[in-house]
């Protein structure tokens, strides 16, 4: 991890090699000329805030898509993930940025990879981990949008079974049985559907509620939704469980940890909560993450990432207070 900084100018980014790693993510943010001419000031921001935020992002990178150095014709199973991922969410923008959603799943991907490096995980259950990072939030974003508005984990298992997309291959190197695991993850990380009628208050109370649903989910949890959902015919044993259930609990901090981090970033930008109108709606998310983090104090977090937790919340407390 490493500590907010204002020192990095975005304007510098592109100026180095093609092995560089800020310009190997621009093909995995999609960043083309056209997107830089139309919205410099996100795409500046989005390349400083990986440059500054992801110390090990060549590495990472060299995990995630294979290393440039490489001579072998060797690719890694997460570059369809990550293919796939870039396909579903290409026209997504996060609402108060206008920044490429994809920053947000990388970034989570990335910081639950540097959160669990000094575990014993095998290839395989580092593979799932990172996909589960990058498509956590397909189906709440699908479900957001007119034409996929009741879109189910069913659909969503179908998406990541088929063969092609538009001539792209998607998961033809993963296991059937790893493709099921991901879809049970990422259906149990949806949170309910949102109705219209819904009252603010009551909103907060479901979203707390599966939040905490998610840190303290059990194999058997797991395996209930296995049962409900029942996709196919693979059976999937206790191991495979209690596996799910951890890898659904790191990438759910992981991923608060990325909103805490991007939303404390964005504000020190004066790109979220400056001049908005509604300051309600950030003083609730400031509400959401005061008692995330309050929760994750009783986590055994490295004293780095909780370092940096309490220093977002204070950039957020100095804010809302001001």
């Amino acid at each position: 991890m490493m500590n907010y900084s204002k020192e990095v100018s975005a304007g510098y980014l592109f100026n180095g090699s093609k092995n560089d790693p800020v310009h190997r993510i621009s093909s995995i943010f999609q960043i083309s000329d056209g997107l830089i001419q139309k919205n410099k000031n996100a795409v500046d921001h989005t390349l400083r805030f990986i440059r500054t935020n992801c110390p090990m992002l060549d590495t990472f990178l060299d995990k995630l898509i294979g290393s440039p150095q490489q001579t072998d014709d060797f690719v890694p199973s997460t570059a369809a993930i990550v293919n796939l991922t870039k396909k579903i969410h290409e026209e997504d923008r996060r609402k108060m940025t206008n920044e490429m959603y994809v920053k947000h799943l990388f970034y989570t991907a990335y910081l639950v990879d540097e959160m669990n490096e000094e575990k014993n995980h095998t290839p395989n259950q580092r593979d799932l981990i990172t996909a589960v990072a990058f498509l956590h939030d397909t189906i709440e974003l699908k479900r957001k949008k007119v034409d996929t508005a009741n879109y189910e984990a069913a659909d969503f298992y179908n998406l990541l079974m088929t063969t092609e997309i538009e001539g792209s291959t998607v998961l033809k190197d993963w296991d059937n049985k790893d493709i099921k695991k991901i879809a049970i993850m990422v259906s149990l990380m949806t949170p309910p559907d949102k109705s219209i009628e819904t009252p603010a208050d009551e909103w907060h109370k479901i979203k707390r509620e599966d939040f905490y649903f998610l840190m303290d989910i059990t194999k058997e949890q797991v395996r209930e939704r296995s049962e409900i959902l029942d996709l196919d015919r693979i059976q999937l044993s206790e191991n495979d469980f209690e596996e799910m259930a951890q890898i659904i609990r790191d990438v759910k901090v992981a991923e608060v940890l990325a909103n805490l981090r991007e939303t404390a970033d964005d504000v020190m930008w004066s790109r979220d909560g400056h001049n908005n109108p509604n300051m309600r709606d950030f003083a609730e998310r400031y509400k959401m993450f005061t008692e995330r983090t309050e929760y994750f104090r009783s986590l055994s977090l490295n004293e780095l990432y909780v370092a940096q937790m309490e220093a977002d919340m204070q950039i957020l407390n100095d804010f809302v207070g001001s």
